[in-house]
């Protein structure tokens, strides 16, 4: 028997057709064969066609959704690309539980374990790899990825997952070409992207998180330049903070509302320790993925202060075209997994034994690539693909769940599927460091008048980690080399942190324990949730209202 649960969103909720038992829930919208559909047009037409057909047909599908079918014995789960809208699923004594709720699911099991080596990469990682959760009788729908389930009377389903979706490069579709006729192309897809952008908006306040960098410049660039006038960029930070500062000369010249949110270590102290911020960690973890907290407050505020109205739709800069950092000497299946544990498994450290863990979960990954990693080319597609799948979806993506937590919709239109696809086929040389994308937003900036500056942020520590691991050569780092980089990078950055906190994040940590956990901030939040999952604070929270802070 198909059990259900889904939350209820006051914009772009489920919607539901269902008859004896057979039929679907549908939440999200796409465009498919040059037409939009909300999301009950897509309810309507995943009704009317077989599991075989969708897994044709949702391919074509490009847009934000997540929809769940029945028929008399199969049940199909989707998400999309990106994993916007994640889903749920778990099996016990003949039932098939399904919500985009893990803790809904986790409460109507009577059996449940905490995957112990699930924890341990949460708390490295900021989420947990593949289809995995934080229990292991629930699992997640991955990005790009289709599940049916066969049911059997009293049985537990059998279960096919289809991939429809995957981020790796193509050497036989690349797009070998010249750098000026690739930015003409790229102009062309962002075109078409902001016109579907605009109809999906439909009227309603486009509400920028609005940034110092390339991204979240390049939508208010793209809305200004197609003609889109009702939007209100804003930033947050301690008042002064360079990234704010871009953020409004930014907004100022392309004549948009701009609006700042003040941070302080006191007020970080009074937010994360109040209920609203363990409602929000509950309803956005998914028992998968660390809460994003950088704009919980600044959302909070927009909404106390009546900033904006309350049918705006939050469109962050989140973006297929992240950037490879990606030492060029690593080839070799040994130092791919070199380069996934320098760049992810970082925010603690962790034992020789777990690294051979998390070590076998990248290569269950790797094997869907094949067994050759010898040269530069292939592992960046296995990099791309690895950094896709799990933080761009399961932490980057996860954030919007702030916008949902607060009552407002939101978009990812540089996460469109036409402007994925172009992006995973630039030859290898454009895509290092974004230097075609970087290129574009140049070259609009100059067109539409905006300042070229950037945030001028001290130097990536990252990019400091991974030059300082290149050094030791092919051969992969011992552990407790790993352990003494972390060690070091911690003091570098807390003299940095002392120095400079333009977010003022550090006012959720005690004074006492600020040493060990300066590397970063998601290093202590990781700790906390984990200590009050296992301490089973969050079974008494309830999610039905949400107080003010």
């Amino acid at each position: 028997m198909l059990r259900t649960h889904f939350r209820s969103y006051q914009h772009n909720g489920w919607v539901s057709s269902i008859v004896n038992g057979c039929g679907a829930h549908v939440r999200g919208h796409v465009y498919y064969e040059g037409r939009l559909y909300s999301a009950m047009d897509l309810c309507r037409l995943i009704v009317s066609m077989t599991p075989s057909q969708i897994e044709i047909e949702i391919t074509k599908f490009n847009g934000l959704f997540s929809f769940v079918k029945m028929n008399d014995n199969e049940i199909v789960l989707a998400v999309d690309h990106i994993r916007s809208m994640p889903l749920f699923y778990a099996f016990e004594d003949g039932n098939v539980y399904v919500s985009d709720d893990a803790f809904w699911i986790l409460k109507q099991l009577s059996v449940v374990t905490l995957d112990e080596d699930a924890a341990e990469e949460f708390l490295v990682t900021g989420h947990v790899a593949g289809n995995e959760t934080l229990y292991r009788q629930i699992k997640q729908v991955q990005a790009g990825e289709m599940i049916r389930i066969r049911t059997r009377v009293n049985k537990d389903g059998e279960i096919n997952a289809l991939r429809y979706f995957l981020y790796r490069r193509d050497k036989e579709k690349e797009l070998n070409t010249d750098s000026e006729t690739l930015l003409t192309m790229l102009d062309d897809v962002l075109q078409r992207v902001f016109k579907r952008v605009i109809k999906v908006l439909n009227g309603r306040t486009a509400v920028i998180p609005l940034f110092g960098g390339y991204d979240s410049r390049l939508i208010a660039m793209m809305l200004k330049r197609s003609g889109y006038e009702n939007v209100v960029c804003f930033s947050y930070g301690v008042p002064g903070n360079v990234d704010s500062e871009v953020s409004r000369i930014i907004a100022e010249s392309l004549g948009y509302r701009w609006l700042f949110v003040e941070y302080s270590e006191e007020s970080w102290k009074k937010w994360y320790e109040s209920d609203a911020m363990r409602k929000y960690e509950k309803y956005s973890s998914g028992l998968a993925s660390l809460p994003h907290v950088q704009d919980w407050p600044a959302v909070m505020e927009l909404q106390n202060r009546k900033l904006i109205p309350p049918d705006s739709v939050f469109m962050p800069g989140h973006s297929a075209a992240f950037a490879l950092y990606i030492p060029a000497k690593l080839a070799g299946e040994r130092n791919v997994l070199k380069a996934i544990l320098l760049r992810f498994y970082i925010l603690n450290p962790y034992s020789c034994e777990q690294r051979n863990v998390f070590e076998e979960r990248i290569r269950s990954f790797l094997n869907m690539f094949g067994s050759s990693y010898d040269t530069f080319e292939k592992l960046a597609s296995f990099y791309q693909c690895w950094l896709w799948q799990e933080r761009e979806a399961k932490f980057i993506g996860n954030s919007v769940r702030v916008y949902e937590f607060w009552g407002y919709d939101w978009l990812m239109p540089l996460w469109d599927l036409e402007l994925t696809t172009f992006l995973s086929r630039l030859p290898l040389e454009h895509y290092l460091n974004r230097r075609l994308y970087k290129e574009y937003v140049r070259r609009l900036c100059n067109i539409l008048g905006v300042p070229l500056k950037t945030s001028e942020l001290p130097k990536s520590s990252l990019k400091t980690f991974l030059k300082t691991a290149e050094k030791f050569g092919n051969s992969f780092l011992p552990h407790f080399a790993l352990q003494w980089i972390w060690k070091l990078k911690c003091e570098t950055v807390c003299k940095r942190r002392n120095e400079k906190g333009d977010l003022a994040f550090f006012g959720m940590v005690d004074e006492k324990y600020r040493e060990e956990y300066c590397f970063d901030i998601n290093s202590f939040l990781s700790r906390r949730f984990i200590e009050r999952l296992k301490a089973g604070v969050y079974e008494n929270v309830k999610l039905e209202t949400v107080e003010r802070v």
